[in-house]
């Protein structure tokens, strides 16, 4: 049976958050119950420092003082005091662009008001996490915090507050591409701020949404907007300056009146406030600039814009999912250096320039992943008793959604993912791997041996690129646009995996991707790809080359082929022959199951979600097992094979770990699935995702996920390929081999003992040429496993 498987301007310009300066904060009532008046004099004295750092601009030594604060005030029994003291360090930080600290002292503030039941503090820590959510791109969780507030504690909010959280939800909505829905919330917060008195926040509010109107091609009512907001800052002299100039440049950059635009781009770089963040002008310039073919200046706007934007990268939350969001807004100033940079090393054949887009590049798309890689005393060691809890809770809330979806366990299941990333910021610290200084171009060179090549993509919405790196040669060339890519990515995949004839498509697509590199390049033996947006989909082993005899030929027997996380982690190794191997089969998806050794009653209760058996997955883990050789494997099958025992066994660090079971899928952010394993005693089904394997750390060097869909996920811009693919790479492994798509069993068994016994023969135990081995075996085969639909779904990403 088959195995189941944006405007960074607009945003960042008008999202608020509230420092509340306003002194004490003591409840007259609770004051006369204090007995320590030195606290409470402390107290006051480290607030008022705050203040004074923060106006001066000095964000740390202000955080440092609202926490001190914070302590003082818990300590003499102000709950009110210490919440609003974190909410204020919080806002700090985030001036900092210090993201982690920011949501540490912000979900400290939180979690003080709620136990206390003081309700202002409360609405000021979840107005201000909203706003540091929107900072980073993490649209759903800012929409949740906001109408979360505004549905509860929001009741006892002042006008200025509640006008606030209106706003910022109307921020993230349209974020999530709802601007039709978003459009009269932005007016309505609009009134009530203006009502409330706060003409700076009324000022900038009116640029956001003058910015979302550009972005809408609206530019009368973007000018409408922008006007309204310049005015407020000329008549009042406020300090939005910078982003409604920004706005306004980039409105008269659309409308063609370039002189004008330039002159207010600089008019916002020279009146800078804090409020925007210096790099997002630099980076609408620069798009400004390409767009007018100013390539050299363009570049240098990119270059300042990355310099400013790559100082926030050692202060990001450690939790993956808002790293991630932030990356892929921070990846456009990237983006545009590329563009710029390689436009002109073309023309002028500058091999540094060259050098540096793509070290860019690496660096970029890097960043997110090394940031899960194991280190000594990483964030793993530090989680508390309380993380593996509540991500119990939050593998319960994903069962039922497979089962029965609802939108009171939605709810929950947000709720309780969002626990878990506050937990892991709390517990975070500067990464050494984010860190790492040496050029990815120089690294490539000293990898690469000289029968190997490195094709690296960068796929963009106007124009794409691909480096082609040898041992001591780059070039870069020049492809279509994202789209157009795509579509040939779509009729090629779309008519393999229906059986039908895909040649055509298929050289079309080849043609395309790498028909200007010279014939010399393409001969080499073993292909390190670095795919990029769409292509994450092609299955390049099956992409026809030519034809032979009347046959199609495909790239796989011409090449190895492996996909790469990152140039920076690719290295030298094998996969030791005669280490460990964990095999998982054939799990008891079915209380009725006879082999089930739990509570047939609990079972018959707690199981919300069903799966077919899987019968001959067992046979294959036996079979794979018994080609690997190893006198030391462990055969997870029936009863054993479920969450417990899975963990249990990761704990040995095997060479190789096999998974051959269902891969479902979710209704998580980018489309990530599950590996579903059996039933605990209490009649649940195991379910491992990306969240669980990334918070372990493992020394397996291989891992195998023989279930259908299992390299499901989606493919971000400076963060590659989501999942389980990645979760595995980030949590130690050096190689991953998963499938795009169902396989038939059969063809499963017979291509992976095949691999299994490859991978002793080939030199030095390499996987890629191992894989190669196997699929050519299918091929040459002469039967319905010579099919490419069959062999060609297997994806490897490996390091080595």
């Amino acid at each position: 049976m088959p195995r189941k498987s944006v405007a960074v301007g607009a945003i960042i310009g008008s999202t608020l958050m509230a420092l509340s300066l306003v002194g004490s904060y003591g409840n007259p009532a609770k004051a006369t119950r204090l007995s320590n008046t030195t606290l409470k004099a402390e107290t006051a004295r480290l607030h008022a420092l705050g203040k004074v750092a923060f106006s001066a601009g000095h964000y740390q030594d202000a955080r440092n003082a609202f926490r001190a604060a914070a302590e003082d005030a818990l300590s003499s029994g102000s709950a009110r005091d210490a919440a609003m003291n974190w909410s204020n360090a919080g806002f700090a930080s985030v001036n900092a662009m210090q993201y982690a600290a920011a949501l540490e002292d912000l979900s400290r503030a939180r979690s003080t008001a709620e136990k206390a039941g003081e309700m202002a503090p409360l609405i000021y820590s979840l107005s201000n996490l909203t706003g540091l959510y929107l900072q980073v791109g993490a649209w759903e969780n800012a929409l949740h915090i906001s109408q979360e507030a505004l549905a509860g504690p929001a009741g006892h909010a002042n006008a200025k507050m509640r006008a606030t959280l209106l706003f910022q939800e109307a921020q993230a909505m349209t974020m999530l591409n709802r601007f039709q829905e978003a459009e009269p919330i932005f007016l309505q917060s609009l009134d009530e701020i203006r009502d409330a008195g706060d003409l700076d926040a009324a000022a900038r509010w009116w640029a956001g949404l003058g910015g979302y109107y550009i972005d809408a091609a609206r530019y009368t009512d973007a000018e409408w907007a922008l006007s309204e907001s310049l005015r407020l800052v000329r008549t009042h002299r406020l300090k939005a300056a910078t982003t409604v100039l920004t706005d306004l440049a980039k409105l008269r950059g659309k409308q063609g009146d370039r002189v004008t635009a330039e002159y207010l781009f600089q008019e916002a770089l020279d009146t800078h406030e804090s409020v925007t963040p210096r790099w997002t002008v630099y980076y609408e310039r620069g798009l400004f600039r390409l767009e007018a073919g100013s390539n050299r200046a363009a570049l240098d706007d990119f270059r300042e814009a990355r310099r400013l934007a790559i100082r926030m990268r050692a202060d990001i939350v450690p939790a993956d999912q808002d790293r991630v969001a932030l990356e892929n807004r921070v990846s456009k100033v990237f983006e545009g250096l590329v563009e710029a940079g390689n436009r002109i090393a073309r023309t002028t054949g500058d091999e540094a320039l060259l050098a540096e887009t793509f070290d860019a590049a690496e660096q970029d798309r890097l960043w997110s992943l090394r940031s899960l890689l194991p280190e000594a005393n990483d964030w793993r060691s530090r989680l508390p008793s309380h993380y593996w809890e509540s991500l119990v809770r939050f593998q319960s809330a994903e069962r039922s959604l497979l089962a029965a979806p609802s939108a009171a366990v939605e709810k929950q299941a947000e709720e309780l993912q969002l626990e878990l990333q506050q937990t892991e910021a709390a517990v975070g610290g500067p990464s050494a791997n984010s860190l790492q200084a040496e050029l990815p171009s120089k690294h490539v060179g000293e990898v690469l041996d000289a029968d190997s090549v490195l094709f690296s993509f960068s796929i963009g919405e106007k124009s794409s690129w691909l480096w082609v790196l040898e041992r001591g040669e780059m070039r870069v060339y020049s492809l279509p646009a994202g789209g157009e890519i795509r579509r040939e990515v779509v009729d090629f995949t779309g008519a393999l995996q229906k059986g039908l004839d895909s040649t055509a498509s298929g050289l079309t697509l080849y043609r395309t991707l790498f028909g200007a590199v010279p014939a010399k390049v393409l001969a080499g033996k073993r292909w390190f790809l670095e795919p990029d947006g769409s292509l994450y989909d092609v299955p390049f082993a099956a992409l026809p080359v030519g034809s032979h005899d009347g046959r199609a030929t495909y790239l796989i027997e011409h090449a190895a082929l492996q996909a790469i996380p990152g140039a920076l982690l690719m290295e030298r190794g094998t996969i030791p022959a005669k280490g460990s191997f964990i095999g998982i089969g054939d799990p008891v998806f079915n209380g009725a199951d006879p082999r089930y050794r739990g509570s047939s009653t609990k079972a018959a209760l707690n199981q919300s979600l069903t799966l077919p058996r899987l019968p001959n997955t067992g046979a294959e883990v036996a079979a794979c097992s018994r080609a690997w050789g190893s006198d030391s494997s462990e055969l997870l099958t029936g009863s054993n094979a479920n969450l417990g025992g899975v963990e249990s066994a990761l704990t040995a660090s095997p060479a190789v770990i096999h998974f051959a079971t269902h891969v479902v899928g979710t209704r998580q952010e980018f489309g990530t699935g599950l590996i579903a394993l059996g039933l605990d005693g209490q009649g649940a089904i195991g379910l491992m995702g990306p969240d669980d394997i990334a918070a372990r750390r493992i020394g397996g060097s291989l891992v195998v996920m023989d279930g259908c869909h299992s390299a499901q996920g989606e493919a971000l811009p400076g963060s590659g390929l989501m999942g389980l693919t990645r979760a595995w790479i980030g949590a130690g492994a050096n190689a991953v081999i998963s499938t795009r798509w169902d396989v038939p069993d059969g063809t499963a068994q017979s291509l992976m003992v095949n691999f299994y016994r490859a991978l002793h023969q080939v030199p030095g135990g390499n996987p890629a040429l191992a894989l190669r081995e196997a699929q050519l075996a299918a091929l040459r085969s002469g039967g319905p496993d010579g099919e490419p639909f069959r062999w060609a779904g297997y994806f490897l990403l490996s390091r080595i």
